[in-house]
């Protein structure tokens, strides 16, 4: 199997961007219209997981077919079933992390299911607002879970203990990526964009350039870039990490002269980390990293693209 991209429900091959297979129907939201969020790939990548509607479904790569879906009330009893879009999967791959956010009695936090018996095995809880993201370490002994209550909580897997709080920002988080060797932490929301040094804590860059929230980010598989996207000025800004810290690209519609909003929430790294793909409206663009340049388009499905996923095993 060549490299892949899923876009909301579709799969798509990132090297000619033709649709490969589609998960479908999808589910509805309460409004009867359909709800896509976050998608991730397993890390042999023999499956994808995705949130829709507040639920969790696996699906098999291979025959489109779904495996399972992780429900609400699957959870532990006593939990409310509103959830929000956060999942990731253990770098061993037996374990899948899912945001959820609880009734008054259970603080918001982070679940983590077992997915052999596709049951909830752990819960991390400790927030005081809604949790919006979960990231684990590379080594798979921590989980990172971001939060409107403006902290990111690590948590130790194997002791089931929170071990430490980053508090650098003063309002909401809303997406976190951590490096792939561990030492650096991407963390974004309504106050900016800070990278930070995972065992110190220290700040290392402060990214500052967009009009309003920060919905995405992800570092380059050397750790040494950052891609953030802002829907609310439509654009996706490419940084540098090394001293001193600065944008280097600012990628925006060809076809229009101003930002547009709505745009650009959704990003993603090729695992090579030669190529960034921004979604912008109803078309996907790719960048050659790092230098910026406008490689290829390829209309995206829909109207809008919440989030963009590469199948970073080779397989």
């Amino acid at each position: 199997m060549g490299s892949e991209m899923c876009i909301r429900d579709r799969l798509w091959d990132a090297n000619t961007g033709n649709p490969i297979a589609v998960q479908s129907p999808p589910p509805l939201d309460a409004y009867g219209r359909p709800s896509f969020g976050k998608v991730v790939f397993s890390p042999d990548g023999s499956s994808v997981a995705t949130r829709f509607a507040e639920r969790t479904f696996i699906w098999n790569i291979d025959s489109g077919e779904e495996i399972i879906r992780l429900r609400a009330s699957d959870a532990p009893a006593g939990e409310d079933p509103r959830t929000t879009d956060g999942l990731a999967f253990h770098p061993g791959g037996g374990l899948l992390a899912t945001t959820q956010n609880t009734s008054s009695r259970n603080p918001p936090g982070a679940l983590v299911w077992d997915l052999t018996s596709y049951q909830p095995i752990d819960q991390f809880s400790a927030h005081t607002a809604i949790v919006t993201d979960v990231d684990f370490s590379p080594d798979g002994s921590l989980l990172y879970s971001a939060s409107h209550d403006g902290t990111i909580r690590i948590w130790d897997i194997e002791q089931q203990v929170l071990v430490d709080t980053f508090t650098g920002h003063d309002s909401e988080v809303l997406s976190i990526d951590v490096a792939q060797d561990g030492t650096r932490v991407a963390s974004v929301g309504a106050s900016g964009a800070l990278v930070w040094n995972a065992e110190t804590f220290e700040v290392i860059a402060s990214l500052s350039g967009h009009v309003g929230p920060i919905d995405s980010v992800e570092l380059s598989p050397d750790g040494l870039f950052a891609v953030t996207a802002s829907r609310a000025d439509g654009t996706a800004k490419l940084w540098t990490l090394a001293a001193p810290t600065e944008m280097m690209s600012a990628f925006a519609p060809a076809d229009a002269g101003d930002a547009s909003p709505g745009g650009g929430g959704a990003l993603v790294f090729d695992p090579t980390g030669a190529t960034v793909t921004v979604a912008q409206g109803a078309q996907l663009i790719s960048w050659s990293f790092p230098d910026g340049e406008r490689n290829a388009a390829f209309p995206a499905p829909g109207d809008q693209v919440s989030e963009l996923v590469i199948d970073h095993s080779g397989t």
